[in-house]
């Protein structure tokens, strides 16, 4: 596999009873990339959520994750179905995050 540079992916609103584990196995499901590390901050308006950040590398020899990195460029996000009807927004995070 080639991958390109990592980027920080960030999926702004997540319930607290949702695990990064899961998230995790929800992308490696979908071999588009690597996944070097998976991080949250508290949400800052509600207690009962998170902010989850993904440092990631996206594949490039897969098809369907070119296709979803063009996507994001072009769309500014996506929207990765967990649990029908359910979904996480994704989008590129442009902060500078110090657990990186």
């Amino acid at each position: 596999m080639t991958f390109y540079k990592p980027t920080i992916l960030c999926i702004p609103k997540v319930d607290n009873s949702i695990k990064n584990e899961d998230i995790f196995k929800k992308l490696v499901g979908l071999n588009i990339g690597y996944i070097y590390k998976i991080f949250d901050k508290p949400f800052s308006k509600q207690e009962n959520y998170k902010t989850l950040f993904i440092k990631f590398s996206w594949n490039t020899k897969n098809e369907n994750a070119m296709y979803l990195k063009n996507k994001l460029l072009e769309k500014g996000s996506l929207k990765l179905v967990y649990n029908a009807p359910w979904y996480w927004k994704i989008v590129e995070s442009k902060k500078l995050i110090s657990d990186t």
